[in-house]
Parts: C-alpha cells; structure tokens; sequence
C-alpha cells in the first residue's frame, strides 16, 4: 500500500498544472513522446500563459483573444521552437487579429498547420516565412488584399483555405512558390474572373473550389494550366456560359456546376459535363436545363439532375451514360418517361424522382436497382406487376402520392425490400396480404392513412411480421386497430423495436403488450386519451432494461383536454424510472408526498417541469381536482449497466499492490528475526571480546 500512495504522489508532484483560463488535454502520443504533461492546450487568455505552458505540447490553441493579447502573443516572439521543440499545430479562433504585418512567427520553422480562420484579418502584405508549414487556415476573415509575395515562402504547403473572404481580384504571381499546394478553397468570395494564369505554378493541385462567387463565363483556356485537376467547383455563381473546351481535363473526376440557372439557356448546354475521360460524378442540380444534357465521355457514374425543368425522358436520352449508379431528377416537372427510358442502364441501383408530377411508375426499371424514390408525386394506384423485374429493390418510398388502392400481390416480386414507406396517401382499404412478399422487411412506415374499413377478420395487412424493427402506424387508427387485434402479427414481431401508434384515440393499452412485443425500445402514443390507470409501465421497463444498453423512453401526450388518472400515479408507477415530468398546459398544482409522508409545499406547475428524482422524492403524485389538463407526460427509464473494465483493472492494481506489500513486509520481517538471533548466539559464546 505504501509503494501505491508513493506511486501517486511522484505522478501529482511531477505533473505540470494546467495554466490559468487554458483547458489541457492528453491526447495519444508516440513512443518517445514520454516526459510530456499534455499534448495540447487551448488558452482564452494571453497574459503570462506562454511561460506556464508546458514545453512538450503538440497543439496550442487561442480563442477569443483581444487585440491586445493577440498582439503580445505574436509580437514579442513568445511562440517558437526553442521553447516549444514539439509544436506542430497552433490555432487562432475568434481572435483580433486585425493585421498580420507585426506577427513575429519566424521561430516556428517547424510549424505544420496554422490556422487563423474567424480572426477579423483585413489584409495580408508580409510574407509567411514558415518553410515546413503543410496548412493554412485564413477562411471566414475580412481579407480584401493578398500582396504579391505572401506564400512565396511556402514551398511545403499542401492545403490553402482563403474561402469566406472579401478578395475581388488575384495576382498572377500570387500563388508562385507553392509547388506542393493540392487543395486551394476561395470559396465565398467577390471573383469575377477565372484565368488560367492564376494557376500557372500550381501544376500539382486536386481541388479547386470557387463557389459563391460573381464568375459569369468560363472561357476555353480558363484550366489549361490545372491539367492534374479531380475536383472542381464552381456552384453558386452568376455562370452564364461556358465556352466549348474549357472543362476538357484529363484528370477531372468531380464536376460541380449547381445552383447556376442561366446555364440553361446557354448556346450549347451539350458541352456543360465536358470531355474528361475520368469523369464520374457531376452535378449539374438547378442550372435551368429543359432537356438532358448528353455526354460526350462514357465514365460518369453519379449524375445530379435535380430542381431543373425537364418533363420527358425518352429512350436513347441516357445512352451516353451507360455506367451510372445514382441519378437524381428530383424536383422536376417530369410527367412522361418512356418504357425502357431508364432500363439499359444495368448498373443503376438508385434512382431519384420524387417531386415530380408522374401519374403512373416507370416501367422496366434496370434490374440492378436497390432505391426507389418516387415521393411527392401524383401516382394514384399500384397494380400487380408494377415491380416486376426489379429483384434486388431493397428501399422504396411512395409517400405523399394519390395512392387510393393497391392490388392485392402488387409486392409480389420484392422479396429483398427491407424499406417501405406509403404514408400520407388517401388509402381507404387495405385488405389482409396486400403487402404480402418482402420477406426481410424491416421497416414500414403507415402513417396518416384514413384506412376506415378494416378486413372482416381484423388482420393486419402484413402477414410476415418477424423482421420488422420499426412500424409507424400514427394517425392511422383503422390500421392500429387491426394491429393490436391481430394477435398473430403481435406475436411475430418480436424483433419490434419501435412503434408510433400516435394519434390513434387510444384510451387504453393492454397490459400483455411487453409479453408479444420483448424488444421494444421506443413507444410513441402521444395525442391519446389515455387512462393511466392499471397500466404496467414496470413490466415494459424491466422487459426493456434486461435488454437494451441505453435509456429507453416512453412518450405520452394527451390530445384532449383531460388525463383521467383514477386511482392515482402509485409509487409502484414511479420506484422504477429514474425522472418523471409533467408539462401543464393550463394552471394547475400538485403536491408530492414523501415517503416520510411530509408533504412539500404546493408546486405551482404553469408551464414548468414537475420533475421526481428516484434517489430524492419517491412517492406518489396527486393532483387537487383528480383530473390535469397535461400536454405531455415524459417517463425514463435508466438501464443499470455493468461497473465496466476499468473498476475490474482497480481491483486487479489494488490486489498486485497488496501483494507486493505483503511480500516485502515479509522479506523485511525475516531478515530481521535472522539478524536477532545471530546476535544472541555470538554473544553466548565465551570470551567474546568487546571489539566484536
């Protein structure tokens, strides 16, 4: 015990404190990393801090410095790597920078990623003399000037963000020097023009982004000197034309181009994804396009049609992108696509066309396909053989359509679907099997369906019940009714782990829905008229509790004006949940009772939380008149986990230490007895003389 206590006390004396106003932390170091306190340090204050740091951290961050503090931060030389060897990141956020022409940062030859980004920095005209520095961060600024020769100096820089400034104009020789930059950002500024003599020295550059700016042409020589270029973005600008050959870059992979309207009504739309042979992904969302674009390049495998004008999809328009994987024509006016429009593309497997305006689904979809969107359309019915030839189809959404009646078998042919979603159409029968086939389903969403003619024999429409993981029945009570009637389906979703039974009128839940339903994580029944009174909520808790690693919830809200609770909210009802809250919607009190059975003041609830620890105020809760106009009841439930493998390590560390104590108390005690009784037997000796 003795050698653990001395153990703490060298590690609390040889730890460095963290310095005033700064929070430290220890992150993962490497192997000769060892004499070091913290490795990284965010200060909020600049006076005496650098003396106190600790000279082996990695990271030093400030944030929200005056001018003041910032200034005797940079100025007087206190950041370099004589006193910091191991400084490889510092950062400035939401600082008052103002002006970097008297920052002193020539000792940090070492300096890996600078940051300055949200420091109020005006302008940049001395030059960054940080050789070894990789990143630097100047986004969200007020920078309107960049002077010549500011990054000359930075041959080893790999990632520059000037993006969310002011720049209007830039110099041709302003990036010159910077023959590693791959990743340039300019993002959020005021350019109006893109040249190609901007970028003359950056032959080694990936990622360009000059979104939200004032670019209105393209010219055909504008990235003749980015000929290693994947990823370029120029959305949300004022493009208005973009001239034949401007895109034609042999390394080019991403292409973004959204959010520019008048690209639609240009010359030759045609040439808009450029001639790239490596070119896989492009976005051409809301550009004002009438008719699809075709490809001259046969790669692109993700296509972006989305908030445009286009209303027909003929055969033979997606011949040129024979390798596509997603298309997205959401938020159309598409009315017509032709049989077999869209099934030569073999490779498809997700396709997007909701908010659209289609009476009817598209036939012969590509075999590959596993998502189908086709929400917020007009479709009214869905036939047996809608789905035929789509096998692997595993998501579909069919949502906010005009669906009144779906034909018995119409889910015949997906056996693989494990996402269904047919919420909020004017469906008025459902009759038993009629989304009979998935036989993996997990989930399925029924909400706000006026189903009002259950089956004769209350069957649920879903006979396969065992894989559903989350059932969404709110707001559609003539589905409810066959649900909790059906005792078949009850007991097959035993892998049922949450269930929206919302605005059902529900005015009583029976006590054997934890004995069908084990898994059950979340039950929303909110908006019903629900008796409290005999309900077993400590069955379903402790049903959930053995089970489940994370708290679980049950939400209650009443719709009407009154919440019978009868025979009182018992402390059988509450001994179990670790919080319980009343929310009021009109004026009411209610008293708790101890179980010292002193009564606490009368606590006026309005708006407020009536919150009951289980620790602190078990008991039960009365209200005066018997009755609560309650908007929402919220009860939760903590799961009692295991203590966890760090209280097994101490007690594995506390028994070694008793060990170790033990044996050297023991080896002490038995080098002393010996030593007693070889004195006793010399002394014993005759004539011993007194030098012995």
């Amino acid at each position: 015990m003795c050698l653990f206590v001395t153990l703490i006390m060298v590690t609390v004396i040889c730890a460095k404190a963290c310095p005033h106003a700064c929070d430290c932390n220890d992150f993962l170091r490497g192997p000769l990393q060892d004499d070091s306190t913290y490795t990284s340090v965010t200060c909020r204050s600049a006076t005496n801090v650098t003396n106190e740091i600790p000279t082996s951290i990695n990271k030093l961050s400030f944030h929200n410095l005056s001018y003041i503090d910032t200034k005797i931060v940079l100025t007087h030389n206190s950041l370099n790597h004589e006193k910091f060897p191991k400084l490889s990141h510092v950062s400035f956020l939401y600082c008052n920078v103002l002006n970097l022409s008297y920052a002193n940062l020539n000792g940090l030859s070492k300096l890996k990623l600078l940051d300055l980004s949200r420091s109020k920095v005006t302008h940049l005209e001395e030059p960054f003399n940080i050789t070894n520095l990789e990143a630097l961060d100047l986004s969200s600024n007020r920078i309107r000037v960049i002077a010549d020769n500011v990054f000359h100096n930075l041959s080893s820089l790999r990632t520059l963000n000037l993006s969310g400034n002011l720049v209007e104009l830039l110099n041709q020789t302003i990036f010159t020097g910077m023959s590693k930059l791959e990743s340039l950002d300019l993002a959020g500024n005021r350019l109006s023009i893109f040249k190609s003599e901007y970028f003359i020295s950056l032959s080694t550059l990936q990622y360009l982004n000059l979104s939200n700016n004032l670019l209105q042409v393209l010219n055909e020589a504008c990235c003749d000197s980015l000929q290693r270029l994947r990823h370029l973005d120029v959305s949300q600008n004022r493009l208005a034309r973009v001239a034949p050959g401007s895109l034609q870059l042999p390394s080019l992979s991403h292409l973004v181009l959204a959010e520019n309207p008048a690209l639609g009504r240009s010359r030759s739309p045609s040439l808009l994804i450029g001639l790239g042979k490596r070119l896989q992904n492009v976005d051409i969302s809301n550009t004002g396009l009438i008719n699809i674009p075709p490809a001259i390049t046969h790669s692109i495998k993700i296509l972006r049609l989305s908030r445009n004008f286009i209303r027909y999809i003929g055969c033979g328009h997606l011949d040129s992108y024979p390798l596509l994987k997603l298309l997205d024509f959401s938020s159309n006016d598409l009315e017509v696509i032709e049989d077999d429009a869209l099934g030569r593309l073999d490779l498809l497997s997700e396709l997007y066309l909701s908010d659209n305006k289609l009476h009817s689904l598209p036939r012969h979809l590509p075999e590959s396909l596993k998502k189908l969107f086709l929400q917020h359309n007009q479709i009214e019915s869905l036939s047996r053989g809608d789905f035929r030839g789509m096998p692997l189809l595993q998501t579909l959404t069919l949502c906010d359509n005009k669906i009144k009646e779906i034909e018995e078998g119409a889910f015949t042919e997906l056996e693989n679907l494990s996402t269904l979603d047919l919420s909020r159409n004017p469906i008025n029968v459902l009759p038993a099997g009629a989304l009979e086939g998935p036989r993996q389903l997990r989930i399925l969403r029924l909400a706000n369906l006026s189903v009002t003619s259950p089956a004769k024999e209350m069957t649920f429409p879903l006979h396969t019940t065992e894989h559903l993981v989350t059932l969404d029945l709110s707001n559609s009570s003539g589905l409810t009714t066959q649900f909790v009637a059906d005792t078949a389906a009850l007991a097959a979703s035993r892998e049922l782990q949450e269930l929206h039974l919302s605005g059902e009128q529900l005015k009583h839940i029976s006590s054997d829905l934890p004995n069908f339903l084990p898994q059950l994580r979340f039950l929303y029944i909110s908006n019903n008229p629900i008796n409290f009174t005999g309900i077993q909520w400590n069955q379903l808790r402790n049903n959930t509790k053995q089970r489940h690693e994370y708290t679980s919830q049950l939400h209650y809200q009443n719709r009407s004006n009154e919440m019978k609770i009868g025979e009182r909210f018992t402390n059988d009802n509450f001994n179990n949940f670790t919080e319980v809250n009343v929310i009021q919607t009109e004026s009411a009190t209610a008293r708790i009772n101890k179980p010292s059975k002193r009564r606490a003041n009368d606590i006026p609830i309005g708006k407020s939380n009536l919150k009951m620890k289980k620790r602190q105020e078990e008991g039960s809760v009365i209200f005066k008149n018997e009755t609560v106009n309650a908007e929402k009841v919220i009860m939760y439930s903590v799961t009692k986990g295991h203590p966890g493998i760090l209280v097994l390590v101490m007690i594995i560390l506390s028994a070694t230490t008793i060990f170790v104590v033990v044996i050297f108390k023991s080896r002490k005690y038995v080098k002393r007895y010996r030593r007693r009784r070889n004195d006793n037997e010399v002394r014993n000796i005759p004539n011993v003389t007194e030098l012995w």
